[in-house]
């Protein structure tokens, strides 16, 4: 009897219509799994956002008209790359005679695009604000915010396998601990790899070098490490980043020795990078998103996870304190971070970055609800701002990403911007919990998760949406929304009740399609 219910109900399913919910063309149920997607535009993205800014090491780039167009390359990369894989993704779906709607609509949908879509709408009103500098400068911010976020669209378009989103992780990984291992070498051989800009820190001229600069123990003035920018400090970052996927590399299941000493070692010159930049709010990120991952497994009860990162937590950390203790700098770094300690966390936050926090929603949002123009702050004002403009429209200085988008749209923008977060945040939780999923996806997808809460605390001390860094928040969590759901392309069907057996006058219950497996 079972035989012959199985029997029929794979008759159904082959002379039943395509479900609903199946583009047309697709059939069900589906064909054999394809072939695992190679290297392709979001591996392409990650690495030509991290090669374009070492154009600043050549000489005479760290200002001028080179150093401007590289600033523009990495950020309108973006567009570049969603026009390319929609361009691909359209011609590949027009090979099976889809409907124009199916070809441009993703089939797992991100969650937090349609809040980012309404921003970057509300953005464009913003255009139109009567206190914006300079329509050129507007546009131009508008456009960054719309490459910023571009991920969380193109992802959509393509293919994202469990094993494709480890590569994502693997490769944002590799590159910021390159970045930070960078700003390690500029610590010890300044006149070797620091950016031609940032070489004579002495010169009393290098206004930017100073003001970013420490005494260490032997008296020489040392520069914050930019890492593969010409930033001082921009190493402490991407140190945070090395230091968190770092370890979790190192403790994955699944993973060779190999990769695991690299995860290591990557993790080790992050904190390094963290130490050597002297940025508190990188260290405090750092072990707020550590303990959220540990919460995590904990959660997920991985025991394994837990005992290998209490170990490989304790090498590294051994291993930093050791180097730091050696270097000539440790006087000023143990002071440094020594008042994390000694002082009030809270209030001493408050004295620095909690400032403009507060000045955000007591001042700014109570003065300008609906925002005071664009193009009024950072890099935008200085490359297209209009520094003669009328008065109310002149350049503002930021320092958080909450003042940006205050500044930007007002409470609108900051209400749909925290919506997007939480959205992204929540469809990141799910895919970590997500029982359909590979084990190691759903591990990635925790780590993931921890990795972009960094950036959310992040948005407390820097403007990180602005940067690659919030480029690389929208490619990873749109890519947990579309991993293991890119094959089947839809949920199995529902086959209606089979015919009672004459027979045996017993009626067949139901027969639901069992899901596939998830490679």
């Amino acid at each position: 009897m079972g035989g012959e219910a199985s029997v029929q109900a794979g008759e159904c399913g082959q002379g039943r219509a395509t479900p609903r919910g199946v583009p047309p063309g697709w059939g069900w149920p589906p064909g054999p799994k394809p072939p695992e997607p190679g290297w392709g535009g979001l591996e392409a993205f990650v690495l030509l956002q991290f090669l374009i800014p070492a154009v600043v090491f050549w000489p005479g780039a760290g200002a001028g008209a080179l150093r401007m167009a590289s600033r523009a390359a990495v950020f309108g990369l973006g567009l570049v790359v969603w026009v390319a894989v929609a361009w691909a993704a359209s011609g590949a779906v027009a090979r099976r005679r889809l409907s124009w709607r199916a070809r441009w609509q993703p089939s797992s949908p991100f969650p937090a695009r349609h809040w980012l879509l309404a921003s970057l709408v509300w953005q464009l009103v913003m255009v139109l604000h009567p206190t914006t500098n300079s329509l050129a400068s507007a546009l131009a911010s508008v456009t960054l915010a719309a490459s910023v976020a571009a991920p969380a669209f193109f992802v959509g378009l393509v293919e994202v396998t469990p094993a494709r989103l480890k590569r994502l992780v693997l490769l944002v990984f590799v590159t910021q601990a390159f970045h930070a291992g960078l700003g390690v070498a500029q610590v010890a051989r300044p006149e070797l790899f620091l950016p031609p800009s940032l070489k004579h820190p002495e010169n009393p001229r290098d206004l930017i070098a100073k003001a970013y600069a420490y005494v260490d123990g032997s008296g020489r003035l040392v520069v914050r490490p930019p890492g593969l920018s010409d930033q001082p400090g921009a190493a402490s970052a991407t140190g945070a980043s090395a230091g968190l996927l770092g370890m979790a590399l190192a403790v994955a299941p699944g993973v060779a020795w190999g990769w695991r000493l690299v995860g290591l070692s990557g993790a080790a010159l992050g904190l390094l990078a963290i130490s050597f930049s002297m940025v508190r709010a990188a260290l405090a990120v750092e072990l707020f998103c550590l303990a959220a991952l540990v919460g995590l497994w904990i959660l997920q009860r991985r025991i394994r996870q837990l005992v290998a990162f209490g170990g490989v937590a304790g090498f590294a950390a051994l291993g930093v304190l050791t180097v730091v203790l050696a270097s000539p700098a440790r006087g000023a770094i143990l002071e440094r971070f020594g008042s994390l300690v000694r002082d009030d966390p809270s209030k001493l936050y408050q004295e620095h970055r909690g400032r403009f926090l507060t000045h955000t929603f007591e001042t700014m949002l109570v003065e300008m609800p609906l925002g005071g123009g664009l193009g009024r702050w950072g890099m935008i004002h200085v490359y297209f701002g209009n520094p003669n403009s009328l008065s109310g429209s002149e350049q503002y200085w930021v320092e958080i990403q909450w003042s940006a988008w205050a500044l930007d749209g007002g409470w609108p923008l900051v209400i749909l911007m925290t919506a997007a977060l939480g959205a992204a945040v929540r469809s990141t939780w799910r895919a970590a919990h997500d029982p359909l999923l590979e084990d190691p996806a759903r591990y990635w997808s925790g780590v993931i998760l921890a990795w972009n809460l960094s950036v959310l605390a992040l948005t407390l001390s820097y403007v990180p949406f602005v940067s690659p860094m919030g480029a690389h928040f929208w490619l990873l969590a749109a890519s947990c929304a579309r991993c293991g759901r890119t094959w089947p392309p839809v949920p199995p069907p529902t086959f209606p009740p089979l015919a009672a057996n004459s027979t045996a006058g017993v009626a067949t219950a139901p027969v639901t399609a069992a899901p596939p497996q998830n490679q």
